[in-house]
Parts: C-alpha cells; sequence; structure tokens
C-alpha cells in the first residue's frame, strides 16, 4: 500500500498520465530493480489512491488551519486551459505557527458556466466552507475583471470580511503594473506589430527558421529561441524584443 501511495504522490507532483503504472518501461525498471514480482497498478487503481491522497492532504490542512490563530489572505484567478476547459483557483496565504509565511491551493474547481459575479462568488464559498475559513479571511486578490469586482460585493453581504472590510479586496499589483505598460506600449504599437509578425513568420516554417539561424552563423551571432509575445504580461514584450 506504501508503494502504491508513494506512487500515487509521484504521478502526481510529475504530472504523469493516471496510466503511468501500467507502462511497460515503468514495470521492468522495477522488476529489474526492486522488486521481480512487481505487478503493474491499474489507472483505476490510481485514480483511487490519487483521490485518497488528495482527501488525505485536504483533512491535515483543515486540521492544521484549525489549530492556527491566525487570519488567512485569498488570492483568486480564472484561467482557460488547452482544453477550453475554464478552472478557478483559490490559494490561501497565512502564518503557520512558526510565522513562517505559507501558501497552499484551497481549492482547484471547474468553471462550467459564465463567470457571474454570482457564480464566483459561491465557488469561492464552497471552498472556504470546505475548509471551515469562513469567518477567517482577511482579504482576498483579484485581477481587474469586473466580476471579480462585483463579487465583493456579495462577500460583504454574508459579512466575510475582517475589520469591516477595508482590506478585503485587494487589487492584482502584476495585473495592473501589466495594464500600465500595455497603455505605455501603444505608442509604439506599429513597431512593435511588426517585430511580432516577423517573428511569427520567420518560426511559422522550420526551413525558414534553419535559414535564420544560418545567417545568425553567417554574420557571428548565436541563434537564439523566439519569445512569444502576449498581451498579459509585459515582459513577454520586453523579452520578445
Amino acid at each position: 500500500m506504501h508503494a502504491r501511495e508513494c506512487l500515487a504522490r509521484y504521478i502526481a507532483q510529475t504530472d504523469q498520465p493516471i496510466n503511468f503504472g501500467e507502462s511497460p518501461f515503468y514495470k521492468e525498471l522495477i522488476t529489474s530493480a526492486y522488486n521481480p514480482q512487481y505487478e503493474p497498478v491499474s489507472r483505476t487503481t490510481t485514480r483511487n489512491d490519487l483521490i485518497r491522497l488528495f482527501e488525505t492532504q485536504r483533512d491535515d490542512l483543515v486540521a492544521e488551519i484549525q489549530h492556527l490563530s491566525v487570519s488567512v489572505a485569498l488570492t483568486s484567478d480564472i484561467w482557460n486551459a488547452y482544453s477550453k476547459q475554464d478552472y478557478l483557483c483559490v490559494t490561501g496565504h497565512y502564518l503557520d505557527s512558526d510565522w513562517r509565511i505559507t501558501k497552499r491551493i484551497f481549492g482547484f474547481r471547474p468553471m462550467d458556466f459564465t463567470h457571474t459575479a454570482e457564480n464566483i462568488f459561491n465557488v469561492i464559498m464552497e471552498v472556504l466552507e470546505t475548509y471551515e475559513i469562513t469567518h477567517r479571511i482577511l482579504s482576498i486578490t483579484f485581477d481587474n475583471a469586473s466580476a471579480n469586482t462585483s463579487s465583493i460585493a456579495l462577500f460583504v453581504a454574508r459579512n466575510i470580511p475582517q475589520d469591516g472590510g477595508y482590506f478585503f479586496h485587494q487589487r492584482c499589483a502584476c495585473h495592473i503594473i501589466n495594464l500600465v505598460v500595455q497603455a505605455g506600449l501603444k505608442q509604439v504599437s506599429d513597431q512593435i506589430d511588426r517585430i511580432r509578425d516577423a517573428i511569427s513568420w520567420i518560426c511559422s516554417s522550420n526551413p525558414r527558421f534553419s535559414e535564420f539561424k544560418r545567417h545568425c552563423k553567417l554574420n557571428g551571432l548565436k541563434p537564439r529561441q523566439f519569445q512569444t509575445h502576449m498581451p498579459v504580461r509585459w515582459n513577454s514584450t520586453y523579452l520578445m524584443l
């Protein structure tokens, strides 16, 4: 059982496929190096072990927080996966018993509905109730999306904020900086667009990229991998340039 738990931990921490335990190469490694009687662990068993491991970790975290007398600051964000599935993540930040700043992911929930203030509020409240910290929230940090801002009124109506909610709503500093930088970059948007388009043209074809590297070497320059310009990250523009 301990070996299965270790396998589940490895799969979770290294983002391996759930059928990793069935791999013939993994079996060859274990049987040749450790245990000739090893039998592959099925994906169904691994799935159950992962759920059990998650529940144990969650219960331990609930117990840890209940033994502390500190408030919890939250950060939350929504993003879109490659599969086009939206997720809402809730992260808690607090001081542990040794006064060390600690952060833990409290919730990572799929958002199968519109991103309204009420839906965001309901998902986060479910997370808070799971960890029994509904009335221990000092603040919550969002980006500047209008639905996030509107959800604050719902938290206030439920008396979630402490100290009258003066420090409750914090805006993401990184998001604000990006908005400021993007506003400034509009002055040179034509030049940036041309550079980005040129990079996209070179990188969209292996022969073109090979030719680019050849010209770099002919001119005594070391070819480098291009960085992708992303409007949501101001430093991506800097790295691209």
